[in-house]
């Protein structure tokens, strides 16, 4: 199904996943993806992000690395760390309940309905 994920995104899915999306994306485009997925999603449903998660803090990290390639080729898009995916996600009315590292890179960070919003 084609569409503008910053105007829809289809209603009743069981889970939204978003797979090296919301890096290429400013704050606030990202929580405008990010709500329209709340938007569409029952209170029972999920997003699910695959996206790299920076460490806190000044430690060495080839995901800084992609940050700086993000830098460089996009208008605004970053890699971010928890607690920075932790306030995206509260701006758009979803609360961050785990992240699933990998073998690799990527993590899986999933969120659910914020029911205090």
């Amino acid at each position: 199904m084609s569409g503008d994920f910053f105007d829809s995104v289809p209603e009743g899915g069981d889970a939204y996943l978003l797979s090296n999306i919301i890096h290429d994306w400013d704050d606030d485009q990202a929580v405008q993806i990010l709500g329209r997925c709340r938007a569409a999603m029952a209170d029972t449903a999920c997003v699910l992000l695959a996206e790299l998660v920076l460490p806190e803090g000044r430690q060495p990290s080839m995901g800084k690395f992609a940050d700086l390639e993000m830098l460089v080729m996009t208008s605004g898009g970053r890699q971010r760390t928890e607690a920075e995916y932790r306030a995206l996600f509260g701006r758009a009315g979803l609360r961050l309940t785990r992240i699933v590292p990998s073998a690799g890179m990527i993590s899986l960070v999933e969120a659910i309905p914020d029911s205090l919003s």
